[in-house]
């Protein structure tokens, strides 16, 4: 559906292989019309989450080189954005109702995954009935 244009927000990114994955979908199912965000604290990420082997490619920015690298491998018709934060900065300043479909991988705390969850309750636009079909 040449007409249907998506939003959608990425939470969590890492190297990207989930954006890979929402762009390569997009591009064969609805023709690339598709704008992805990804949010990702990268080498700002909460360590004590993370093995000491990913800490040290989190903060050498061996991650946000591969997810860079990654997101040039999309499709041109999906256009891929980033912001390099955390998302409790990041999320409270977005437009209210501007994505479609808001995927939440960021950080598996609780208190920074509930936060992601109630913010992105106000970025989620209203889903129409059969919008996808």
């Amino acid at each position: 559906n040449k007409e249907l244009h998506l939003n959608i927000l990425e939470i969590g990114t890492y190297a990207g292989s989930s954006t890979l994955t929402w762009a390569n979908a997009i591009d064969k199912l609805f023709a690339g019309n598709c704008e992805i965000m990804c949010i990702d604290a990268w080498k700002h990420a909460v360590k004590e989450q993370y093995s000491k082997e990913v800490e040290y490619a989190l903060v050498q920015n061996f991650v946000y080189e591969a997810f860079l690298h990654n997101k040039e491998l999309a499709s041109e018709r999906v256009k891929i954005d980033h912001i390099n934060s955390l998302s409790q900065l990041v999320l409270p300043k977005l437009k209210e109702a501007s994505f479609d479909i808001i995927y939440i991988d960021g950080c598996h705390y609780y208190k920074e995954a509930l936060s992601d969850i109630s913010e992105s309750k106000k970025l989620i636009r209203p889903a129409k009935k059969n919008s996808f079909l």
